[in-house]
């Protein structure tokens, strides 16, 4: 189905979250981030690993030892990056005002769905 009108209002709503500092800044690291080749293999590797700690956690399972350590070591590597914990941050602050839109949109139509 076709609704215009909402379609419009979600452009809208799209081009004030571009408008804010919060967004403009997770877009600057971004670009210097993904701009390297070494800094976008690692957070591949890192987001690989913390996926799959998830996913062993949300089957109930024990993750392997091997993988916790490994995820240990690419979040030292990581945070150890002034720019990559930046980007990261910056990342979260955007995530969070999205989570803060969805909760306020499924509350007002009345769906309920736990955000956080």
């Amino acid at each position: 189905m076709d609704f215009p009108e909402v379609n419009r209002a979600a452009d809208q709503l799209m081009a004030a979250i571009r408008e804010t500092e919060t967004y403009r800044e997770f877009q600057a690291l971004r670009e210097s981030v993904m701009g390297d080749a070494e800094s976008r293999a690692l957070l591949r590797r890192y987001s690989q690993a913390q996926s799959g700690l998830q996913m062993a956690a949300l089957a109930g399972m024990q993750p392997r030892q091997e993988d916790v350590e490994a995820f240990e070591r690419l979040s030292a590597l990581l945070y150890a990056d002034d720019l990559l914990t930046d980007y990261l941050l910056a990342q979260m602050k955007v995530q969070k005002l999205v989570a803060g839109l969805l909760e306020r949109i499924t509350q007002e139509v009345g769906l309920d769905v736990p955000i956080s």
